[in-house]
C-alpha cells in the first residue's frame, strides 16, 4: 500500500535535488574574481555591465574590467531619429558612470568610438577623464570633426606617462581630429608610448617644436596635416631614439589657406619606411637614415613635375640604403636623380625605360633587380 503523503515526500526531495543540482551547475561564480574579472574584459561593456542584474553578487563584479570598450552606435541601433536626442543623454550617462565606476582600479585599454554628433565640449571632457585614467592602451575613434580643447591637449602631453599605445581616427575624409599644439607649452614626452597611429589628425603649431618618444617603435600617418599656424619655415621634430617602422600616407588635400610644416624624424633606428600618396615628401625630414633601413615609395603624381619637385627630396634622403622599393606612375628627370652608392637591391612596379637606365647609372652596388607589378 501507498500513501499519498509518501508520495508528496519523494517529489519534495526530487526537487530539492534538481534544485541542489542545478546550483552546482553555476560554474562561472564559482571561479576565482581575477578569472571572472579576466572574462568579462572582453566582453562589449554594455554586456559585461548588464551581468550586474544577475544577483547580488554580480552588481559590482563589471566595475573591475580591465578592457573598457565604448561604441554609441550601438544605443542608435534600431531606434526613430525622434529619439535621438534621449539615446545622446543615454549614451554620455553610461560613459559617465563607466568612468566612475572604474575609477578605483587601473584600466589598461580604453577605446571610445563616436558615429553621432555630440557638443564639442562634452566630447572634449570625456577625452580628458578618460586620460586622467592613465590608460595602457587608448583608441579614439570619431565619424565628425573634432577640436581638442586646450585642457584636452594638456593632459594628452603632460599625463599620458603610462600610455603605450595610442590611436587617434577620424572617419570622414574631409574632417580632422585637430590638436592645436601652439596653445601649450612646455616639453613634450611620451616615456612608454610604443606604437602610436593617427589617421586625419591635423596638428598645428606657432614655433618648431620638439615631441621625445623615449622608446616608440612604430609610426602610422595616414592623411594627416601638418600645419604652421601663420608662421613660415617651422618643424615638428619626432625625436624617437628606438623608432624602427614609419609608414605615411597622403592622399588629402589641404583645404587651408595655413602652411605646412616640416616633419622632421630624429635619432631613429629606422629599419622600414613607407612612403604612399601624392603630398607633403619634400616636408619630411629623416636625419641620417640607416643604410639597413627598407625605404618604399609609391607615388600618384599627374605630372613630371609634381614628380621632380616633390619625390626627388625625399628620395636623396636614402641616397646610403641597401634596399628600395619604387612604384612611380611618370618619369622623372632621370638628372635630377640621387646617386645610390650602397643600393644592393632594388624592386621595381611601373616605371619608364628612361627612369630604369638612370637608376642603373646611379647605383653601381646594384646586383639585385625585381620587378612587381601590383
Amino acid at each position: 500500500m501507498e500513501f499519498v503523503g509518501s508520495s508528496t515526500h519523494k517529489k519534495h526531495k526530487k526537487y530539492k535535488k534538481h534544485k541542489k543540482h542545478k546550483a552546482k551547475d553555476d560554474i562561472i561564480s564559482d571561479l576565482p574574481e581575477s578569472v571572472i574579472n579576466y572574462i568579462l574584459s572582453f566582453l562589449p561593456t554594455k554586456d559585461a555591465v548588464r551581468t550586474s542584474v544577475l544577483s547580488k553578487r554580480w552588481i559590482e563584479k563589471w566595475t573591475l574590467i580591465t578592457n573598457v570598450e565604448l561604441d554609441d552606435s550601438v544605443f542608435y541601433s534600431s531606434k526613430k531619429k525622434s529619439e535621438r536626442k534621449t539615446l545622446q543623454q543615454c549614451f554620455i550617462n553610461f560613459v559617465n558612470r563607466v568612468l566612475l565606476l572604474t575609477g578605483s582600479h587601473s584600466v589598461e585599454s580604453f577605446s571610445l568610438a563616436i558615429a553621432n554628433n555630440y557638443d564639442p565640449s562634452v566630447l572634449n571632457t570625456l577625452i580628458t577623464c578618460i586620460l586622467k585614467k592613465r590608460v595602457k592602451k587608448l583608441s579614439i575613434s570619431l565619424s565628425k570633426e573634432l577640436t581638442f580643447s586646450t585642457l584636452t591637449t594638456y593632459y594628452l602631453y603632460n599625463h599620458a606617462t603610462c600610455l603605450e599605445e595610442l590611436v587617434l581616427t577620424i572617419k570622414t575624409y574631409y574632417s580632422a581630429i585637430k590638436i592645436p599644439l601652439y596653445k601649450i607649452s612646455g616639453v613634450f614626452l611620451f616615456t612608454s608610448l610604443k606604437l602610436l597611429k593617427l589617421y586625419g589628425v591635423t596638428f598645428t603649431i606657432d614655433k618648431s617644436q620638439q615631441i621625445i618618444f623615449s622608446v616608440l617603435k612604430k609610426f602610422e600617418s595616414q592623411n594627416c596635416l601638418w600645419l604652421s599656424a601663420g608662421v613660415a619655415d617651422v618643424t615638428l621634430e619626432l625625436k624617437a631614439p628606438l623608432l624602427e617602422s614609419v609608414y605615411i600616407m597622403q592622399n588629402r588635400v589641404p583645404l587651408t589657406s595655413e602652411l605646412p610644416c616640416k616633419i622632421k624624424f630624429s635619432d631613429s633606428r629606422l629599419k622600414e619606411f613607407t612612403y604612399e600618396g601624392d603630398g607633403m615628401t619634400k616636408d619630411i625630414v629623416l636625419s641620417d637614415p640607416p643604410s639597413a633601413c627598407n625605404a618604399t615609395f609609391t607615388n600618384n603624381f599627374s605630372s613630371v613635375q609634381e614628380t621632380e619637385t616633390r619625390v626627388s627630396p625625399l628620395l636623396e634622403q636614402f641616397s646610403q640604403v641597401k634596399r628600395i622599393k619604387l612604384q612611380f606612375y611618370t618619369e622623372p628627370n632621370v638628372a635630377i636623380l640621387p646617386k645610390f652608392a650602397m643600393l644592393s637591391y632594388l624592386e621595381l612596379g611601373f616605371v619608364d625605360i628612361k627612369f630604369l637606365l638612370g637608376l642603373f647609372q646611379n647605383s653601381p652596388a646594384l646586383n639585385t633587380l625585381l620587378f612587381k607589378i601590383v
